[in-house]
């Protein structure tokens, strides 16, 4: 917003030595003449120590940039230049609000967990969520589950009476038929599995083989039980110093479970892709 005095650069540059902060998150409408050279030289030493900073840059259209104008005076630049130098420098881009949002979160929730690599392990109950993470991969891969992770998934399939139905490939597709057992099983077996850098566990909770509803007088389920997914993906934050999301991809009915797993300290988005 307005820079009257101090502006984006200045305030990189002051914060980017507390080591208290692991996470930068700047929305920015535009920069003073050559305030985005400083803001470069800040953000790359920020990453360059390990930490994050995501950027939202607003006023990326002529009406955007004419509304940025009109009450910021700052100036709008090229987006595609701004884009290049920025991600040159280690800043994550945001390509919306709603992306600031939940890469915040998620830095902010992930902490100093490392991805040393770009193999991922997914989990899911829905084909079409397996399916849009395959498709939204970038720079990841899904490569096969090592041999002992294969018999230990192989096992519990047969353990839980799915394995007509489920075979073991990545991303795993559990269907709805799977119950909170044996899905948090797979889970544990996939961030066991040293082959995989990272994991996204989906989930679509509409089913009533799954806990996914808080205890209420005129249904069953409650996510809060010990033995729920729910509070066994709680209780898996940090497994193996592994980074992981999860995905809970439903209506407002599942607010809850969402909120639940962001208290547990666990990243969670409302969609896989």
């Amino acid at each position: 917003g307005n820079q009257m005095d101090v502006t984006v650069g200045d305030y990189l540059t002051y914060l980017k030595d507390d080591g208290d902060i692991d996470v930068f998150a700047v929305y920015v409408e535009g920069f003073r003449p050559l305030d985005a050279l400083q803001f470069l030289k800040a953000a790359r030493a920020i990453t360059d120590s390990g930490r994050t900073v995501v950027l939202y840059r607003a006023g990326r259209t002529p009406a955007g940039a004419k509304a940025s104008a009109s009450h910021t005076a700052s100036i709008a630049g090229d987006y595609a230049v701004l884009r290049a130098l920025v991600r040159q420098a280690g800043v994550v881009v945001a390509d919306s609000l709603e992306d600031f949002d939940d890469l915040t979160q998620m830095f902010t929730l992930l902490g100093a967990a490392p991805v040393k690599g770009w193999n991922l392990a997914a989990v899911s109950n829905a084909g079409f969520e397996c399916v849009a993470i395959a498709d939204s991969l970038g720079s990841f891969q899904l490569p096969p589950y090592s041999p002992a992770t294969e018999r230990r998934l192989r096992e519990i399939f047969a353990k839980s009476r799915i394995d007509q139905v489920v075979d073991v490939h990545n991303p795993i597709d559990l269907t709805p038929m799977t119950g909170d057992a044996a899905y948090a099983e797979v889970v544990e077996a996939a961030l066991d599995d040293e082959r995989f850098d990272a994991a996204v566990i989906g989930c679509v909770p509409m089913t009533g083989a799954l806990n996914s509803l808080p205890g209420g007088d005129h249904h069953r389920e409650d996510f809060r039980r010990p033995d729920s997914l729910v509070s066994r993906l709680a209780g898996m934050r940090g497994r193996n110093g592994k980074s992981w999301i999860a995905v809970v991809d439903a209506g407002a009915l599942y607010d809850a479970m969402a909120r639940h797993l962001v208290a547990a300290g666990i990243p969670t988005f409302r969609s896989a892709d």
